[in-house]
């Protein structure tokens, strides 16, 4: 059945065509707007009678750079505040509920990638669009589309033709990121370029040629246009509220390749990617190793996502958070456009030539693989993805796959996940054994964040090794003189070292905190090198303070690992970091630098013992239930649906005459008295299993809640079953600014003086300068007026807290010491 959705709706795309009203010369075009008719072949687009290319006039303001395997360069004006008109292609709405409505059935299946937006075919080019102009002895073309409400739009050039000296570029009208430059090295071998997604909903090309070049060997040409509609936030990459990725989100069971859970696998997480194809985040893959050992491009992934063609698709290559718990990751490691060299859906592999540009700079591995197929060799699997085009993820079967067959294919079977999921968009993903090389690539399954004991099956390695012709196999390409039967990856496996001291973690660091407790990480240092390992220096810190240095000295032999103590250290509110180098092994140079270094990082999450809480229903707000659980798990507060409770996510029993249940699409403001210090967790429930917010008929509903100084202790609304946040709570924190009257800090950041302002003077007690260890380093007794002169020159450049103290607590105050 999956097989089946799949094809169905991987070769149902969505087209508007356009046609070009006017055909000018490229001299009768400088400085001119044409008008353009778009015309939609379906119903997916809200169309408006007439649509009208319009001048734009473009005020462009600060930098921000991205890359696609660029050369270098920016857009013309890029730091100057410029006006510049040029013509502007306007696309019409999208339908958006009939696009819900295909996504909410779509998103289910595994086999089919995670569609972010709508593929529109167009017919732009050099010759009849856009608006030429010379400026800086360059010929400057730009043309401007404007996607309405997008987060964000791509190009296909299906004709990219330039001259050596040519450089193109493409950014939003905000101006806070571009792409580029592409030259006349990014042409692909059938003549195209597929370009990643610039976010914004106006986007602009800008094609620079030196006035010394014959525009007669320029020709650009867009025969597609992704207009994207979700899982992007245009500008800055960083999705605030939801731990997602740009091009979609995964269900809570995925865990983050960073989470300890990872923490052996951070060599062969480089090795995975993301694959994009027009609107879709279509599957997931890996660079895989050959006997050369030379890191040519191959890449593999899983035969059934090959539909629609290779040519166009984009790769992303180390798409991940940099934290168990981050929500961004990177989107600017990309190379696009692949060649199918082999296929064969009797395992469903396919094996690609990435064309455009080798990722080697992007600090990428080629995984090792073994093609033993050998079902009693394989004590446990792992599987690194991205989940419905998320950041990437990881999961773990300890008990290991087996043999079987489903749907024609030869396949590993997991029986069920013992930590981590996989979903639609993890399809072609690696599947790794427990010596830490690919034996497949998935395939389909039910495993799934609502069926947890749902199982996986992934195309066996082994068996796409042999096969009719050299189009149906992976010898001849990975292993042209079939002489091996297992490779180790490249260039960290494939290389031995003698000398290689390596960091394997940092243990004894808890996820999160829910109060300012002391920590006491222990780093596990690993010898990878073949000698013995006697001594080596390493050098830590904790949030980015200053470094501390240990002289370890032991007897380690290869891949032992020993456990050493690190100095202990106060959490502070945030973000914590354990950062952790290791170097000179038996007093020499590490002869691979590539494993020295771990970051560790948990998050300290504390609150003063008031709760606010702002629930904006949904569309069944009858379905929602809430409360609130103190140190020893007792309930402190609660409301909304009685009947379904805490255990009720999912069930779907909920009526609107139920006890407690809340009115749909109205504002619940509830605060909530907490007596006692400790751990607090905060729970909601939703009886539909679809969460409060986002969903095709949920509504936007949304949940928030804050303490009585205002810090957000928890929020969101999309979520399935229930979501769940801890945090802490103390008396400590319990006084207000207000407590104050007025506080002000200024400057800020300061050179060394700083200036305190406070109205109610008599209720200040004293003030104390925290630095970032968590250590006072200043102390403040003595007040004769409002206004204080903080003398802070003799303390280093960082980042410190003021804490202001009374009788009923502290408030603190974030300060920044920076000297020109």
């Amino acid at each position: 059945m999956y097989f089946n959705y799949f094809q169905k709706y991987w070769f149902n795309l969505y087209h508007v065509h356009f046609s070009m009203s006017l055909n000018k010369t490229k001299r009768e075009r400088q400085n001119s707007s044409d008008e353009v008719s778009i015309f939609a072949s379906n119903q997916l687009f809200q169309m408006k009678k007439s649509l009208l290319i319009v001048p734009a006039a473009v005020l462009f303001m600060a930098p921000t750079a991205m890359a696609q395997v660029s050369h270098g360069g920016q857009p013309l004006n890029w730091e100057k505040q410029t006006t510049t008109s040029f013509q502007f292609v306007q696309l019409p709405e999208l339908n958006m509920a009939t696009i819900e409505a295909e996504d909410a059935e779509n998103d289910q299946y595994k086999e089919f990638g995670f569609r972010f937006g709508i593929e529109r075919s167009a017919n732009l080019n050099t010759n009849s669009n856009g608006t030429w102009s010379v400026e800086n002895n360059m010929n400057v073309w730009r043309l401007g589309v404007h996607a309405p409400n997008a987060t964000g739009v791509s190009f296909v050039f299906n004709n990219f033709d330039l001259p050596k000296s040519a450089k193109l570029f493409i950014y939003d009208a905000e101006k806070t990121h571009y792409i580029g430059s592409f030259d006349y090295t990014n042409k692909q071998a059938n003549g195209m370029l597929a370009s990643t997604l610039v976010y914004g909903e106006k986007v602009i090309i800008e094609l620079q040629v030196p006035t010394t070049e014959n525009l007669d060997k320029t020709y650009l040409s867009i025969n597609q246009i992704v207009h994207a509609y979700r899982g992007l936030n245009s500008k800055f990459e960083e999705l605030k509220a939801l731990a997602r990725g740009p091009f979609g989100n995964s269900g809570s069971c995925n865990i983050s390749i960073n989470c300890p859970e990872g923490d052996d696998w951070q060599v062969e997480k480089k090795s995975v990617a993301l694959i994009a194809s027009g609107g879709n985040a279509v599957c997931s893959g890996a660079l895989v190793n050959n006997t050369a050992n030379d890191g040519y491009p191959y890449f593999l992934t899983a035969n059934h996502c090959l539909g629609g063609g290779v040519g166009n698709w984009t790769f992303y290559f180390n798409h991940e958070s940099a934290t168990c718990n981050g929500n961004s990751g990177p989107t600017n490691q990309t190379v696009s456009g692949g060649s199918l060299l082999a296929s064969n859906g009797g395992s469903d592999f396919g094996l690609l030539e990435i064309n455009n540009g080798n990722p080697i700079t992007y600090n990428v591995e080629w995984a090792g693989w073994d093609n033993t197929d050998s079902e009693n060799a394989v004590t446990a699997g792992t599987g690194i993805h991205h989940p419905s085009g998320d950041l990437k993820k990881i999961c773990h079967d300890t008990d290991g796959p087996y043999h079987d067959n489903v749907q024609g294919a030869a396949v590993w079977y997991i029986d069920q996940w013992e930590d981590g999921m996989t979903e639609g968009g993890s399809s072609g993903s690696p599947l790794f054994n427990q010596d830490h090389r690919i034996i497949g690539q998935l395939y389909g399954g039910s495993a799934s964040c609502q069926n947890q004991s749902g199982a996986d099956w992934y195309g066996r390695f082994g068996v796409s090794w042999d096969g009719n012709s050299s189009s149906s196999r992976l010898r001849d390409w990975l292993d042209p003189q079939n002489s091996t039967t297992v490779l180790d990856g490249y260039p960290t496996g494939a290389v031995t070292y003698s000398v290689d001291a390596a960091s394997s973690g940092v243990t004894n660091v808890p996820e999160d905190l829910c109060g300012l407790e002391t920590v006491s990480p222990v780093f596990v240092l690993k010898n990878n090198g073949s000698s013995n390992l006697t001594s080596c220096t390493i050098t830590y810190n904790f949030n980015n303070g200053s470094n501390q240095t240990i002289n370890w000295t032991g007897n380690l032999a290869e891949d032992a690992t020993a456990n050493v103590q690190l100095a202990s250290f106060t959490a502070i509110p945030g973000t914590n970091t354990v950062n952790v180098n290791v170097s000179s092994p038996n007093g020499q140079t590490d002869e691979n630098g590539n494993n020295n270094s771990t970051v560790k990082s948990f998050e300290v999450n504390v609150g003063e013992d008031v709760l606010n809480l702002t629930l904006e229903t949904d569309n069944f707000g009858y379905e929602t239930y809430w409360e609130v659980r103190g140190p020893n798990n007792q309930v402190v507060a609660s409301g909304g649906n009685t009947n379904v409770g805490p255990n009720g996510g999912g069930d779907r029993i909920a009526d609107a005459n139920d006890p407690g249940a809340y009115p749909n699409n109205s504002t619940i403001n509830e605060t909530i008295q907490l007596d006692g210090n400790g751990c607090y967790t905060f729970l909601i429930v939703d009886d539909y299993d679809d969460g409060i917010c986002c969903g095709f008929t949920t509504g936007a509903g949304s949940y928030e809640l804050t303490d009585g100084n205002n810090t957000l202790m928890a929020e969101g609304g999309e979520f399935e079953e229930e979501e769940e946040t801890e945090f802490g709570m103390t008396k400590a924190l319990s006084i207000s600014e207000a407590d104050f009257g007025s506080v002000s800090l200024y400057p800020n950041p300061s050179e060394g003086t700083v200036f305190v302002e406070i109205q109610n003077i008599d209720k200040l007690t004293g003030i104390s300068i925290i630095d970032i260890m968590g250590k006072t380093v200043a102390e403040f007794a003595s007040f004769q007026s409002t206004k204080m002169t903080l003398d802070l020159n003799r303390l280093a450049d960082g980042v410190y807290y003021v804490n202001l103290n009374s009788e009923k607590g502290t408030i603190a105050k974030k300060l920044v010491l920076l000297r020109n």
